[in-house]
């Protein structure tokens, strides 16, 4: 074999968003500084390092038709795909693209770090793994990176049928004896109950806060200046610290999640 027949991977960031919020209604185009919500998260996906592709990808739903107007930058691409089903939307991105490599962020989470991203692609390559993930970051921070191959594969082995398809990693992580998982520790200097997701008008002040205080819109992302600033101002952080995930507080929902995205040997 020579290195001339050897490909370069091709990396694909892909934003996934949708307008059908409950608790924040639009919260994709609330503001965060001078952007919107989901410009500000795609502003900060622009800056890691080694992606060749930028993809906002929504549904073909009329209501997320106004994404369009909101991918930040000309070279983004916008793509109109499943409506429930995310892993059915991702696998047609990495397609279109030509992707071998899914770096997937939700777009409910705007604050996002580059030196994070790289640690977790230099770690996914090391370990040959299938799914990559933090093990112990704030909520609203992880970084997701998964194989194609993988994510097909997942697919087919539950049918080309995924109901709960917007909680991906529980279909990665409840199923070790079929992908090779890879999550990472970062030891990050944690304390308190620190929240950087958007659900709830409480999470967006928050937001809006730390922009107020470093101006990631016109500065890079810096986790470690963020963590320290919110662990030293207690009043600060608990903006939003009484505010859960979602389905965090339904137990049936999180049973029924567990159960329909665990394979049977």
């Amino acid at each position: 074999m020579k290195k001339k027949n050897l490909k370069k991977v091709r990396i694909g960031g892909v934003v996934v968003c949708r307008m059908k919020s409950r608790r924040l209604k639009k919260k994709a185009l609330l503001s965060v500084g001078e952007l919107s919500s989901i410009e500000y998260c795609i502003k900060n996906i622009l800056e890691f390092d080694n992606i060749h592709k930028v993809i906002l990808a929504t549904s073909d739903h009329k209501d997320d038709r106004i994404l369009k107007n909101h991918t930040y930058h000309k070279d983004v691409e916008f793509f109109k795909g499943d409506q429930e089903d995310v892993i059915k939307r991702l696998i047609d991105v990495a397609e279109k693209y030509k992707l071998d490599i899914l770096v997937r962020i939700t777009g409910d989470s705007p604050l996002r770090s580059n030196k994070m991203y790289n640690k977790l692609l230099n770690s996914h390559f090391e370990t040959g793994a299938d799914y990559t993930a933090a093990n112990d970051v704030p909520a609203g921070m992880n970084i997701e990176i998964i194989n194609v191959f993988s994510l097909k594969r997942l697919f087919s082995l539950f049918n080309n049928s995924t109901p709960y398809s917007e909680y991906l990693s529980y279909y990665f992580r409840n199923n070790p004896d079929y992908f090779k998982l890879n999550l990472v520790s970062f030891n990050l200097p944690i304390k308190s109950n620190i929240r950087l997701t958007i659900d709830y008008k409480e999470d967006l002040e928050l937001i809006n806060v730390i922009e107020k205080e470093f101006n990631f819109c016109e500065n890079k992302f810096d986790v470690e200046k963020v963590i320290d600033f919110l662990e030293k101002n207690e009043a600060i952080n608990k903006i939003n610290s009484h505010c859960q995930k979602t389905y965090s507080d339904n137990s049936t929902l999180l049973k029924d999640i567990n159960i329909n995205t665990k394979l049977n040997l």
